[in-house]
């Protein structure tokens, strides 16, 4: 009988298919429901688990001294007399009725404080006005750029004299001078009055001191340089420079007139305030930024000229930009890039898709399957009580190219199986397409999943809902896009000849050249591979944002001319014997001292601590008398119950005394404190945008506070605050990926050993895939581009998409030596048949993720370039590295096992084949001889001659007769011919 590969379809597949489409349906608006509730958190303080050692002393840190979410609030031309701090502090925090129940006012702010009103407390305390100010200046209270006051003859020259300057400065300094055209006209300049009604009116109290004015010389313009700070230790040398600038030589002056009169650096402008946030504040920090702007705007502090700066502007404006790469309203409709990125990534895929798929229904499936896939594994995250991060931004995306690249080879096995037979072509297809994509899915899954590995929480998050997104795409293309295929059918769209030909002549191609090829490959790579030793990551929120965008203009603003926007906590600890051996002003005199030693840093612009805001009090000494004795005693004591008391809230956020004891590492251990210790903060402020190794930065500061504190035993300290924790996550984030990429790799590694049933087999087909990935990270790091936490994710990510066309080259390379092909028949035929939707689902994913590039968030846009060139890397390392590894020893390895296989189904084939023989001769009847006449003689012959009733054996291309008086033998004989 004939054999048909056919297999009728019944009337239940429009029935499931129904089915199917009626799920997706129903759940579409439940999922809709939890994509409205979607929430944004990017808070850098929560990325690291609460256990970690770093995280857990700055939060033991945050509980002692009640650390709230503070705004840094500037505007340029700023002075220390600028009447709009005091009118801006009364809009922002109302009145004080009679009750002493404050009026008006913004519900987001709890307290604030300008720079005036902390340079009138220190005076009040007894600190001298210039005291004051040095030890204010750096904080929230700026020196500005640089001023330079040129001579008469240097404003009759002043091109000549600017260009000087700025050659020398080139020359013998290498800094690349800027001029801003600013002079002191400009601050001295009255600041917009506003007036105020009754009902807006403060009573605030009077200040009980008068501050002299601060004096900013004269001058005629200002100077900055790539990198400048007001503690840049260059500036000395720039000075001199200047001063001895001169012009043309001439008869009154052989020498040359000098240009510049003077070149400093003076304190008094700009002054900033600090705006503490109420717990509505942090809750909704885009709605305290926007009530803060419209009462700056109100007092007459133009848009443009405010300035704000710390943790949460840079927290919300990376959750606008977040909100921006979906859908920027503001954005022209035209720039459809600017509009929404993430949708100009979407519609790429499904331009790639129709002209891959030429079929428009076909591809609207295809697309349909994807989105939808995206579309779930979206709306888990708010329906399970996850939150969306910089990190987790992408998971859409990665969603929808993951089920793309399977639902087009899906798509392609349906289109191979039409066109051989349409009946039972999409059962067929889906048959034949299940292992790979199965083990293309699940390798993509442990790559997700090896993320889990990770100390930052946002890493973890991804690995988690990527990994469930990834295993949901499996049903999406298996059983989903099958069900839409038999409601909705195509013809499918076969490779055209000459396409087939152009891949054969590829595959025919790499194989003749395959050593040369090879070593080529391998040498490019393991080059770019020498990269990585210059591997570097980055964790700092700041770093996300472009370099012409407003957050970092404002923040260069900041720290520029006023302050560090990052902060170095140092907390001092006094054990209970010391405060009993030690008064309380000697104690305060060794903090003062570390802060004093902190400050003279090159990258410390200010620091602040208790001691600031007292006079400096030295401890009697030996030979002094009872009553000096007894006085400073007396004063010690009672500073130190006005400090501590519970009703001063004044000093409660730079000294507490810890109640209850507070563990490091271990129970018990009280390694952070005891009860009763005393605790002193010092906060120190370092530069966000400069590129600062904070290790060695930390190990400074550290080695500079332990000069101090290793000399008085009871006495140890605790170096924590947002530099030290984004140096953790740094750690945090190198190992992560390291880690990650390395159960990956062994997971991913031994599912290829089972999948090829070869442990060299399997392992060798690692390498095509992990060579391409490190020589892409290997030339960024060459690039000296930095990794951070949203980039870090794509190793893993690419590694598992990587082993997607791996699994179908090998499994058709095996396929075609199992059917009797030579090894070279079987890689061209593999390229023949897996090259088109390899290139497809490549090309697609490389395109799609290369419009991510213009984002105006660096973390999407370096995501998607990185990711486009990791999958332009893994299709060379699978069109070209892999074919040309099946050459060698891998491919060796696997015909062997696939020869043993082809063998083994040989056997049981010729052996049912001979059963069922051996059955049919048994009972078939006895031959009958018959008589036949001859012309030679007319004598009767013996003939065997079969009866009609003989069975017909049917092979796969030709009949054969099996006459029922051949022996056995003779039947397995003629078997084995037809076979």
């Amino acid at each position: 009988m004939k054999m048909t590969t056919g297999q009728p379809e019944t009337g239940n597949r429009t029935t499931t298919a129904i089915l199917v489409t009626a799920l997706l349906v129903f759940a579409a608006p439940l999922l809709s429901l939890g994509i409205r509730h979607l929430r944004l958190d990017n808070n850098v303080e929560s990325w690291l688990p609460a256990n970690d050692s770093e995280a857990t002393v700055f939060h033991w840190y945050r509980g002692h001294f009640n650390e709230e979410e503070r705004l840094i609030v500037t505007w340029r031309g700023s002075t220390l007399d600028d009447p709009r701090f005091e009118t801006l502090r009364e809009r922002l925090l109302g009145r004080v009725d009679a009750d002493g129940i404050r009026r008006g006012g913004v519900p987001y702010i709890s307290s604030v404080v300008s720079g005036r009103e902390m340079l009138e407390r220190m005076v009040k305390y007894g600190v001298p006005q210039e005291e004051a100010t040095a030890r204010m200046t750096g904080t929230l209270i700026g020196s500005g750029r640089m001023k330079l006051r040129l001579t008469d003859a240097g404003r009759e020259e002043r091109a000549l004299a600017l260009k000087l300057l700025q050659e020398k400065a080139s020359q013998q300094l290498g800094i690349e001078v800027t001029y801003h055209e600013t002079s002191s006209a400009d601050l001295a300049s009255a600041p917009v009055q506003v007036e105020t009604s009754e009902d807006d009116a403060v009573s605030s109290e009077v200040a009980d001191v008068v501050l002299e004015p601060l004096i900013i010389p004269a001058f005629d313009l200002e100077l900055s340089w790539k990198g400048y700070s007001p503690v840049d230790p260059r500036m000395e040398d720039l000075c001199t420079i200047a001063r001895k600038v001169v012009g043309v030589p001439t008869g009154a002056a052989p020498q040359g007139r000098p240009l510049v009169e003077d070149c400093f650096v003076v304190p008094g402008s700009p002054v900033a305030m600090t705006i503490t946030l109420s717990e509505a504040g942090r809750a909704d920090a885009s709605a305290t930024l926007n009530a803060i702007k419209h009462a700056a705007l109100v007092v007459g502090i133009k848009a443009d000229d405010l300035i704000l700066g710390g943790s949460s502007v840079a927290t919300t404006e990376l959750n606008r930009a977040v909100l921006r790469s979906v859908w920027d309203p503001a954005a022209p409709l035209w720039q459809f890039h600017r509009r929404s990125v993430m949708l100009l990534s979407g519609l790429v895929g499904m331009i790639l898709a129709f002209l891959s798929l030429r079929s428009i229904r076909l591809g609207m499936l295809v697309l349909g399957v994807s989105y939808y896939a995206a579309f779930v594994s979206t709306a888990l995250v708010p329906l399970t009580g996850g939150v969306m991060t910089m990190v987790m931004i992408v998971l859409p995306t990665f969603v929808m190219v993951v089920s793309l690249s399977g639902a087009i080879h899906v798509a392609n096995y349906v289109g191979h199986e039409t066109h051989v037979n349409p009946v039972g072509a999409v059962d067929r297809a889906v048959k034949a397409a299940w292992l790979p994509c199965f083990n293309s899915v699940f390798t993509t899954m442990l790559g997700l999943l090896s993320l889990l590995s990770s100390s930052l929480i946002p890493v973890r998050d991804f690995g988690l809902y990527s990994s469930i997104g990834a295993s949901l795409t499996l049903f999406m293309v298996l059983v989903v896009l099958p069900a839409l295929l038999k409601l909705f059918p195509t013809k499918g769209q076969m490779l055209k000849e000459s396409d087939q030909q152009r891949w054969k002549g590829f595959g025919q191609h790499v194989v003749r050249w395959s050593r040369p090829y090879f070593y080529a490959s391998v040498a490019v790579c393991l080059v770019a591979c020498a990269g990585l030793h210059r591997f570097r990551t980055e964790t700092r929120v700041i770093r996300n944002f472009a370099d012409d965008s407003r957050l970092i203009h404002d923040y260069r603003f900041i720290e520029e001319q006023l302050t560090g926007i990052s902060s170095i906590e140092t907390i001092i600890r006094f054990d209970t014997a010391t405060q009993k051996s030690m008064k309380f002003l000697e104690r305060m005199e060794l903090v003062r001292e570390i802060s004093n030693g902190l400050r003279e840093h090159k990258l410390v612009s200010g620091a602040v601590s208790l001691p600031d805001f007292q006079p400096a009090r030295s401890a009697p000494s030996a030979d002094s008398t009872s009553r000096e004795r007894l006085v400073y005693n007396r004063r010690s004591a009672e500073t130190e119950k006005r400090i501590k008391d519970p009703e001063a809230g004044d000093a409660r956020s730079l000294v507490a005394v810890a109640e209850e004891a507070a563990d490091l590492v271990a129970v018990g251990d009280h390694r952070l404190n005891a009860a009763g210790d005393e605790l002193w903060r010092i906060t120190a402020q370092v530069p966000a945008l400069a590129d600062v190794d904070y290790n060695a930065l930390t190990g400074e500061l550290d080695a500079i506070i332990r000069k101090v504190t290793d000399e008085h035993p009871g006495m140890n300290h605790f170096v924590t605050g947002t530099v030290p924790l984004f140096m953790r996550t740094q750690e945090a984030l190198l190992y992560s990926l390291l880690w990650s990429f390395f159960y990956a790799f062994l997971t991913i590694g031994a599912v290829m050993v089972v999948a090829q049933k070869s442990l060299t087999a399997g392992l060798l087909s690692m390498v095509p895939n992990v060579l391409p990935i490190g020589a892409v990270f290997g030339m960024v790091s060459w690039g000296q581009v930095r990794i951070d936490i949203g980039t870090m994710v794509t190793a893993s990510v690419a590694l598992g998409l990587a082993v997607d066309s791996s699994l179908h080259l090998l499994t058709w390379f095996r396929k075609g030596i199992e059917d009797g092909q030579t090894r070279d028949e079987s890689i061209v035929g593999c390229l023949v048949h897996c090259g088109p939707a390899m290139l497809q689902t490549n090309l697609g994913i490389a395109l799609a993720m290369i419009v991510l590039f213009p984002s105006d968030l660096v973390m999407i846009s370096r995501f998607g370039w990185l990711m486009s060139a990791l999958t332009c890397a893994a299709y060379f390392g699978n069109a070209v590295i892999l074919p040309v590894m099946l050459k060698g020893p891998m491919g060796t390895a696997i015909e062997k096992r696939a020869l043993v296989v082809r063998a083994k189904t040989l056997a049981d084939q010729t052996a049912a084949l001979i059963a069922d023989v051996e059955a049919m001769a048994e009972a078939v009847p006895a031959p009958v001889v018959v008589e036949v006449a001859t012309p030679e003689s007319d004598a009767a012959t013996a003939t065997p001659f079969a009866s009609p009733e003989e069975p017909v054996v049917s092979g796969d291309t030709e009949e054969f007769v099996i006459p029922k008086s051949l022996p056995i033998e003779t039947a397995r004989k003629s078997k084995r011919q037809a076979g």
